[in-house]
């Protein structure tokens, strides 16, 4: 115990020290500072890292429709007194440029867990709003996949910037993750990501974000830009993955639901459980053969449409799948638009009546020309009704 005390005892005098060091510097002015501290040589400073994840921070409040929308210096908008009126944006740019300022100081410098910890401590020293100074934390979270989330969105927005940039800026390095080697934590990075947005409720377009991303890392690229974004679209896909199948989705649920569209993780993680109810009932089988069947039979063919007339077809079991079909269209667009995604499958699990009637009783490949591609723009539009929700080939 003696042993411990004395331990224990040299460390707070050691703390004690640093923060009373630290505070003979306005936490402000470190800001500054962070033009000489080096985060990447292929990437510049940190200071540089924050005015990037700054800007991309404000076109993420545009994004997910936050009233942030300044335009123009963010920088000096951050440095003067906060705007009559200010929706946000002020403190946003405050936050942003101060949320590194801490790597400056002696504290962090000798406690390194303690970044975003001391940056929080110091601006409520410093007098900064109560937001601002929360944002400084909350950025950093969650540090790991047990940690907790920001409690605010100022703290989200940045965290999600912070994120991305160091996502886009180290593939557009070339210096991706490579099997189990990953020492710029991008994989804890994208986690970080998801659990935000899952945990905000925010529907972003990832594609679109991560292009915003690598249109910030600018002529410090060094790879070919489609090739950057199509590796970070594909890393985040399967990060995605993971999260929904160590959620309870099973893989083949999550993979069908990834295959119609990855792009929105709270879209996608909504329509995999809703998807994943369905698997329990029997009605889905019958309309899982099916399609597998449909999908079989298009796959060789012409691309076509989906679009067929009524008057085309003329066999009562092709006619009774077209006006099925048609009613499903308006049920699915209705619920797809509402986001309720078990009413969608539940209307989906209606069809497979229709369908197994009509792979049962009409031939697809007839030889007569006209009536074979009726018939496959029928199939075809059954399938792009069910393509905003699930690729149920990769079902089980």
């Amino acid at each position: 115990v003696a042993g411990y005390r004395r331990v224990l005892s040299a460390r707070f005098q050691d703390g004690r020290f640093f923060f009373n060091e630290d505070q003979k510097v306005p936490f402000v002015s470190r800001v500054e500072r962070l033009k000489a501290v080096a985060y990447h040589r292929a990437l510049g400073t940190t200071y540089e890292k924050v005015e990037r994840v700054v800007s991309l921070a404000f076109w993420l409040a545009r994004e997910l429709g936050y009233p942030a929308v300044a335009q123009g210096d963010l920088r000096a908008l951050a440095d003067g007194p906060r705007p009559a009126g200010d929706a946000g944006g002020w403190a946003l740019a405050r936050a942003g440029y101060l949320m590194k300022a801490d790597l400056t100081t002696a504290m962090v410098f000798e406690f390194p867990e303690l970044q975003g910890v001391m940056g929080r401590a110091y601006a409520d020293r410093a007098g900064e709003p109560r937001e601002v100074a929360q944002a400084i934390e909350d950025h950093y979270l969650p540090r790991n996949a047990e940690d907790v989330l920001p409690t605010g969105e100022l703290g989200a927005l940045l965290g999600l910037a912070d994120r991305l940039d160091t996502i886009a800026g180290i593939f557009a390095t070339g210096k991706g993750p490579t099997g189990a080697a990953d020492p710029f934590g991008l994989r804890r990075a994208a986690l970080g990501i998801i659990r935000v947005l899952r945990g905000r409720g925010w529907h972003l377009s990832l594609s679109k974000a991560i292009d915003a991303a690598v249109a910030g890392i600018g002529a410090k690229r060094k790879k070919d830009e489609a090739e950057t974004k199509a590796e970070i679209n594909e890393f985040v896909r399967t990060r995605l993955r993971g999260v929904l199948t160590a959620g309870g989705i099973p893989a083949d649920v999550a993979e069908a639901v990834l295959l119609a569209s990855a792009d929105d993780a709270v879209d996608a993680a909504q329509r995999a459980e809703a998807l994943a109810a369905l698997r329990t009932r029997p009605e889905l089988g019958p309309v899982t053969t099916a399609f597998k069947r449909a999908s079989n039979i298009l796959k060789d063919k012409e691309a076509t449409s989906g679009v067929v007339s009524r008057e085309a077809l003329r066999e009562p079991a092709e006619l009774a799948l077209f006006d099925a079909t048609v009613a499903l269209e308006g049920q699915i667009r209705a619920a797809v638009a509402a986001r309720q995604y078990g009413a969608a499958f539940d209307a989906i699990a209606t069809i497979g009546a229709p369908l197994d009637a009509f792979f049962t009783s009409v031939l697809v490949m007839d030889p007569d020309a006209t009536v074979r591609n009726a018939r496959l723009g029928l199939i075809a539009k059954v399938q792009a009704t069910f393509a905003p929700l699930a690729d149920f080939r990769a079902l089980s």
